[in-house]
Order: structure tokens, then sequence, then C-alpha cells
């Protein structure tokens, strides 16, 4: 069960999606969808060439889980070392798998830990975090 806290948290970045958009100088675009429950988002990165994610935005729709997981990765990752990101991707997907503690550089990100609870769920909370993840290994890949 999630905190009430966590649960409003979710919910304001839900309705409110930070980074929510289009970014026209985007270098990066990655597109994934969860055809299970209909949610489709892309990814659209700028400076990942430079090795910091100097822009990042993302586009689509999506349950309540996932267009907070996507809002809340953007404010986590935004204008930090590519190098940097991986390790809080790594993190991220460690903890909501419960193999790891919460570890100190996901912060809010906190928040998703509870999805272990309801395996169901976990494909919304990570659908952002695995287009992410294929955005920094192939960058020059076509969008897909």
């Amino acid at each position: 069960m999630l905190d009430p806290l966590y649960q409003q948290l979710l919910l304001d970045h839900a309705k409110n999606p930070r980074n929510f958009g289009r970014l026209e100088a985007a270098t990066v675009r990655r597109r994934h969808d969860n055809p299970a429950c209909g949610d489709r988002l892309e990814l659209q990165l700028a400076g990942v060439v430079e090795g910091t994610i100097r822009d990042f935005k993302f586009d689509g729709h999506g349950c309540v889980l996932c267009l907070a997981s996507a809002s809340l990765m953007g404010e986590a990752v935004k204008g930090k070392p590519v190098v940097a990101v991986r390790a809080i991707i790594s993190n991220f997907f460690a903890m909501i798998a419960g193999v790891a503690a919460i570890a100190p550089d996901l912060g809010a990100l906190a928040a998703f830990a509870a999805v272990k609870q309801v395996p169901g769920r976990m494909q919304c909370v990570t659908l952002a975090w695995e287009a992410l993840a294929a955005a920094l290994a192939e960058p020059d890949a076509p969008v897909t």
C-alpha cells in the first residue's frame, strides 16, 4: 500500500506532468508502448551526444503510474551526465524489483518502491525507463 504522501505526489505528477510536450531540438527520440493497458510515450532528449541530458521532454498518454513515472524521471535526469543517469536507471530498476534498498540518488522516485507489491502495474511504471535505457544504449538509432 502506498503512503498517502506518495499517492498525492504521483497524482500531482500525473495530472500536471513536468517536462511534458514536444522538444523540437531533440537529438534522440524513443517511443515505447504498453499494449496491455494502452500507455504510449515518446521520450525526446537533447545533449546526449555531448554526455549530458541537457533537455528532456515526453509526450503521449497513459495511466496515472505511467505519466507520474515519466514526469518524475524527467526531473531526476534532466541536466545530469549520462553516466549518472545510467546509475539512476539501474538503481530505479533494482528498487522496484525489491533487490536493493532505495538509493539516495532516487529522491522522490522512492514513491514507486511499493509497485513490487502490484506486479500487474510494473510495466506501467517501467515504460518510460525502458525507453530511456534504450535511448541511451543507442542514441543514433531511428525512432521506434
